[in-house]
């Protein structure tokens, strides 16, 4: 019959302060970065549309060679049809 309940309880508990320190002490050095000198911080959307920018999609964001249907052309028996709005009340399929 065991007399220590736990033997091996002391090594896992310094086992895993050591790991939880190693953790914050990296935290500590390497969690907080300076801000970019460059400006990108003052913008954080500067890049976003650059693949737009480059002269190969259309103003709404299609490839120019892209063939666009709207919904409302090819779900209009679907449900009610408003501005650029279908409200679909049945399923709708088309081939496109």
């Amino acid at each position: 019959m065991r007399t220590d309940p736990m033997p091996h309880f002391a090594g896992w508990t310094a086992a895993a302060l050591a790991g939880l320190a190693a953790v914050v002490v990296t935290a500590i050095f390497t969690g907080c970065a300076a801000s970019p000198t460059d400006g990108s911080a003052s913008d954080p959307n500067a890049g976003l549309l650059r693949d737009f920018l480059d002269g190969k999609y259309d103003g709404a964001g299609h490839p120019l060679n892209a063939r666009v249907t709207e919904a409302k052309t090819i779900c209009a028996n679907a449900g009610a049809v408003t501005d650029s709005v279908v409200a679909l009340s049945s399923s709708c399929t088309a081939r496109i």
